[in-house]
């Protein structure tokens, strides 16, 4: 007959094995972990821009990227058009502000921007907006325009890499997701020098044009840090943004 302590012991065995598999399986097969989010504030935002930036965020949210694939907003997101939902809103173009269809987006593009050089993958292509825009600090803006200007990165991970955004409060945020675990952390570095709007005369209706707003030049560097030590430092962009000058009406 079977003895009680053999009894216990076949017992027990099943959900050893079971343990064991369990604790190899969690650590061949990580679980998804945030390693990189930034958020962006909708304070002063038009109910059209925040409309159209939460289509575009729910867009971009749960798209999975490969080891070695190149992610393209106009691909994933655009045309920012009607028929897809977008409406008209305010969006900088040259220098003047106009409305048109997907006002908004942009802030959807650079809010993923500073996620995506926080994880630390590779940039591919990023563009600045004429002026430099209100809710993220110069040099840190990536615009787009369908057709003309892109923003693209390249999962350079070993593992695949999933993007989540969504609204929260009065934040856009988003999140860079992966089971690999970046051995290294990142800093974002600015050298920035201000350029003082220039004042000149301008006959017309009294409220006509924007407030005046300084220009800026400045220097952008992404730093890799492995236990508190710089291992390396890149450049990713040399930007100018003019300066929107003051206005002097001279109404008679």
């Amino acid at each position: 007959m079977m003895t009680g302590r053999l009894k216990n012991c076949l017992f027990v065995l099943p959900w050893l094995i079971l343990l064991f598999f369990l604790l190899v399986g969690a650590i061949i097969y990580r679980r998804e972990k945030v390693i990189a989010s930034f958020a962006t504030s909708l304070k002063g935002r038009t109910p059209n821009q925040i409309h159209n930036l939460d289509l575009a965020g729910k867009t971009l949210n749960g798209i999975i990227i490969k080891p070695g694939d190149i992610f393209s907003f106009n691909k994933a997101v655009g045309p920012w058009s009607r028929e897809k939902g977008y409406r008209k809103a305010p969006v900088s173009y040259t220098g003047l502000m106009v409305p048109a269809w997907g006002g908004g987006v942009c802030q959807a593009s650079t809010t993923l921007y500073n996620a995506v050089l926080l994880a630390g993958l590779e940039i591919i292509e990023r563009g600045p907006h004429y002026w430099a825009p209100n809710y993220i600090s110069p040099g840190r803006d990536a615009a787009v325009a369908y057709g003309e200007l892109d923003l693209k990165f390249r999962n350079n991970f070993p593992q695949p890499i999933r993007i989540r955004a969504r609204i929260i409060g009065d934040k856009f945020l988003v999140q860079i997701l992966s089971r690999y675990r970046p051995p290294y952390q990142v800093e974002i570095l600015s050298e920035e020098e201000e350029i003082k709007p220039a004042k000149y005369t301008l006959i017309g209706e009294l409220g006509a044009t924007p407030k005046p707003k300084s220009g800026y030049r400045v220097n952008i560097y992404r730093v890799f840090l492995k236990d508190g030590k710089e291992i390396n430092r890149e450049i990713l962009s040399s930007d100018e943004y003019p300066p929107l000058p003051k206005i002097l009406y001279n109404i008679p």
